[in-house]
């Protein structure tokens, strides 16, 4: 019996490239700090969101592996995409904790579904296409793909946010939506194995 899908999971590993690359560019990770400060954020706060972030991440990682299996590899990717845009959404917006905690439920979550789904559908597709054995260098390539911008954007990131103003924040948070928006399209196209 002959592969249908062979074709468009061929394109996967491109494709899931392209879409963690893009939903890591964070240009406002350089200046986060400042943000939260800027909208009555206290370091404390910061610390508080910071653990909330790390517990809700432990919390919701073995049940996005049952969701990826239940509901397949690629609405699982998407949901956290979605959950991602959220984020980036909140934190444009958000001026008091609840606000920036709300917005930290939805980075964590979205984070904590796409770990490891995306692997598993990259390794289910070369499994699918009989080229398991090359898996682990395929995974060493995909893993350079979260750093891939980060070369450069906490440059462009500090140069937008030069003045520290709240416009300058909300470009940045724009900038990251935007990444998250293509790779959102991307991940519309994935082909389940």
């Amino acid at each position: 019996m002959e592969k249908s899908l062979g074709p468009g999971i061929e394109k996967n590993f491109s494709k899931i490239f392209w879409i963690n690359a893009l939903s890591h560019i964070r240009m406002i990770n350089i200046v986060i700090a400042f943000y939260y400060l800027r909208h009555g954020i206290t370091l404390t706060q910061i610390l508080y969101l910071l653990v909330f972030f790390s517990i809700i991440q432990l919390v919701f990682e073995i049940p996005s592996s049952w969701a990826a299996d239940k509901w397949g590899r690629k609405r699982v990717i998407m949901m956290s995409l979605v959950f991602m845009c959220f984020y980036w959404t909140t934190y444009i917006f958000a001026y008091s904790f609840w606000w920036f905690a709300l917005g930290t439920f939805f980075f964590a979550f979205g984070d904590a579904f796409m770990s490891g789904t995306d692997e598993a559908l990259l390794y289910d597709s070369e499994i699918e296409l009989g080229r398991a054995g090359g898996t682990l260098k395929k995974l060493g390539r995909y893993l350079s793909s979260d750093r891939i911008f980060k070369i450069i954007t906490p440059i462009i990131g500090a140069y937008i946010a030069q003045d520290l103003l709240d416009w300058q924040f909300k470009w940045l948070f724009i900038l990251d939506f935007m990444g998250g928006i293509a790779a959102l399209v991307i991940a519309a196209t994935l082909v389940e194995p």
